[in-house]
């Protein structure tokens, strides 16, 4: 089957595609160093096409070039440099003596915390040290931005990737003055430029097969990965962790990170932070991994709902190449015991999520009218990710003349699952918060077809529906929705898990 120009049109057609790449391309023979390069090209190719058939960004451009000052740098500026290459080589030095023997170490960045009591509190892993006090026998390292160290929550205990590995990048400096590099890069890529080609003829994969092309990954894969790999490895030993628990693996970093465990049989387990289906292509449908697996892929799955680990048991197998836990949402398990149905549900909770959705399409006129239609408070909570454009839905709301039948600072500020407890009904287009919901008993109001393929466990069940807000009637078939779900009670989906023997028995 020639699927060269197969239109592209909705996620399951884009996890079709690629799983067809699969077939027909050596994809495991695409080797770094034995380090199997086709997991990154596989996520990155999701994520892009993602992007490209979601967002209504009429900018395309993913890279840019940088422009580099030709003016020769005089000697006391190269003395200057030359000095703080040797100051950072001291540090990265005296950074791996300090580094203590702890049991943990958990990865993750600022996207996965919210504000709690003054501080940046990462809502999974802040609430499992917390819960089995595990601060005296962790690090957390954290990637990512870090604007204020002394705004994160048990910051003794933090490690800042970027600033930790700037030092590394100094000592190698220093290093390569006095000695070369003995080992040369082996790289395998049979048949990836006929991979390319082929999926450089795609009209919505010409700008990916030219930032991906052989010389490109060859390029990433030799200024990167190596150095990526040995600044976690010496890392790793020092640390000497008995589990490695980490937030969204497939970032080019975190696999190096992981990689560097499974070299030196470490357990890494992936905490879930969304919904994780088969057309998710970072967590579904991995049915060609080689016999042994992927060095790049975490041993252990943690999944907060059956429905979840029900989707990576189907491409794990026998052979389990990766072992899927069922060990529930931290987060929601934490904040259940201050649950109550004494709280009056008169709020509609509605979840934004950032990119490849924009603001005009979580506004759009529809879902505006219903707002000024409708007789509850509505709590508009922003993505992490989208702080940065709060004041800008504010405008929004306001040139609309419905800012005051919304509330939005207390939406972003106040815990999910405080905020899921006193909410009528859940309302987003497909974010992860849906998942919460659904495991507090809340109905789930859907505005977007993709949540067909990522929650029809729920819409099977009744416990959600979807909606589509360019419908002539959507107005008054989420108000008959919203009448009926009045009198509803909030039944828990989950039970309670006792972890103390995960966390103990290590």
């Amino acid at each position: 089957m020639d699927f060269r120009n197969l239109p592209l049109k909705s996620r399951k057609d884009i996890s079709e595609y690629i799983l067809n790449l699969e077939i027909q391309f050596p994809v495991n023979d695409w080797l770094f160093n034995s380090v199997h390069i086709w997991p990154y090209v596989r996520i990155q190719l999701f994520l892009f096409l993602i992007n490209k058939i979601e967002s209504k960004c009429e900018n395309n451009d993913v890279t840019s070039s940088s422009v580099h000052d030709s003016t020769k740098i005089n000697f006391i500026k190269k003395t200057y440099i030359y000095l703080s290459i040797i100051y950072d080589s001291i540090k990265h030095k005296l950074f791996l003596a300090a580094l203590k023997k702890k049991k943990f170490l958990f990865v993750g960045a600022d996207s996965h915390r919210v504000d709690f009591n003054g501080f940046r509190y990462n809502r999974y892993f802040d609430t499992l040290i917390d819960t089995y006090d595990l601060k005296k026998s962790s690090y957390f390292l954290e990637y990512g931005r870090v604007t204020d160290k002394n705004k994160i929550y048990n910051n003794r205990n933090l490690l800042i990737l970027d600033k930790c590995f700037s030092n590394f990048l100094s000592y190698l400096k220093f290093k390569k003055k006095f000695f070369k590099n003995a080992t040369p890069d082996t790289l395998s890529l049979n048949e990836y430029d006929n991979f390319i080609k082929f999926i450089g003829s795609h009209d919505l994969l010409k700008d990916f097969a030219l930032q991906f092309n052989s010389d490109k990954i060859q390029e990433k894969y030799h200024a990167d990965w190596n150095t990526y790999f040995n600044f976690f490895t010496k890392t790793l030993k020092c640390i000497n962790p008995d589990k490695v628990m980490i937030l969204c693996y497939y970032d080019f970093q975190m696999m190096a990170l992981v990689a560097a465990c499974n070299s030196l049989n470490i357990p890494t387990i992936e905490m879930q932070h969304g919904p994780q289906p088969e057309t998710h292509l970072s967590y579904g449908s991995w049915y060609n991994t080689p016999d042994k697996g992927y060095l790049v892929m975490p041993k252990y799955f943690w999944n907060w709902d059956e429905n979840s680990k029900a989707n990576i048991d189907k491409w794990s197998g026998e052979k389990k190449k990766v072992v899927s836990l069922l060990y529930g949402n931290p987060w929601v398990n934490y904040w259940m015991k201050f649950s109550s149905e004494k709280h009056e549900k008169n709020i509609i909770l509605y979840s934004l999520q950032p990119s490849p959705l924009n603001i005009d399409q979580l506004f759009s006129h529809s879902i505006i009218n219903l707002i000024k239609q409708s007789s509850y408070i509505w709590y508009i909570r922003l993505h992490p990710r989208q702080m940065n454009e709060h004041y800008k839905i504010k405008s929004l709301l306001v040139q609309h003349n419905i800012f005051k039948k919304v509330n939005i600072n207390e939406a972003c500020t106040e815990p999910l699952p405080v905020l899921l407890s006193q909410s009528l009904v859940h309302v987003t287009h497909f974010s992860g918060s849906a998942i919460e919901a659904n495991l507090l008993g809340v109905y789930n109001i859907f505005l977007n077809e993709i949540a067909n393929l990522y929650y029809s466990e729920y819409i099977l069940k009744e416990e959600a529906i979807v909606l589509n807000p360019i419908e002539e009637n959507f107005i008054n078939v989420f108000n008959e929705k919203i009448e009926s779900l009045r009198f509803r009670k909030n039944t828990p989906n989950f039970n309670q898990i006792d972890l103390n023997d995960f966390f103990r028995n290590v």
